[in-house]
């Protein structure tokens, strides 16, 4: 049998796990996932440039031509790399702010003015980058999506201990 103490380290060490076990899935794999995207479907984009010279992957092969001529190669090259870090962007912010309901809707409000504003910088030609309505709807709805998520997977924790 534990003491209270052990048992309290023990919520500790697991609330720890799981925390860390959320950001690996929901804010690093994104991001990995949308960066080899850029890499494959966007090689002439800054990003991808980036990355190639950050982790020494030298020229890289732009097969982007070919698969771009299909339609659902353009939706994920235009739209599911914006939602992919837009979906990390929230899952860290809900993760960096204490557990209340109250404080995911600001994280998901926090998460979709930055997202509107980088958006917006674009279009303002401040920042590089082709600006478009539909990223900011794209980028929302991933962000909503990632609030529900998370609300999901801390009740599920919450049942738990």
């Amino acid at each position: 049998m534990m003491g209270p103490q052990a048992m309290e380290q023990s919520k500790t060490k697991n609330a720890k796990y799981h925390s860390w076990l959320f950001a690996v899935v929901n804010i690093l794999l994104p991001l990995v996932f949308g960066a080899g995207l850029y890499l494959v479907l966007a090689p002439d984009t800054r990003i991808a440039d980036w990355l190639a010279h950050r982790f020494l992957l030298g020229a890289l092969p732009d097969r982007s031509a070919i698969l771009l001529q299909r339609r659902f190669w353009r939706f994920v090259r235009n739209y599911l790399c914006d939602g992919l870090w837009a979906f990390a962007l929230e899952s860290c912010v809900a993760l960096l702010l204490p557990w209340r309901k109250r404080f995911l809707w600001l994280s998901m409000l926090l998460s979709a003015v930055l997202s509107v504003c980088l958006e917006l910088l674009q279009a303002g030609r401040i920042l590089r980058g082709t600006f478009d309505a539909w990223d900011i709807v794209t980028e929302i709805l991933a962000i909503t999506m990632a609030g529900f998520n998370y609300f999901i997977w801390r009740s599920m924790y919450e049942k738990r201990n």
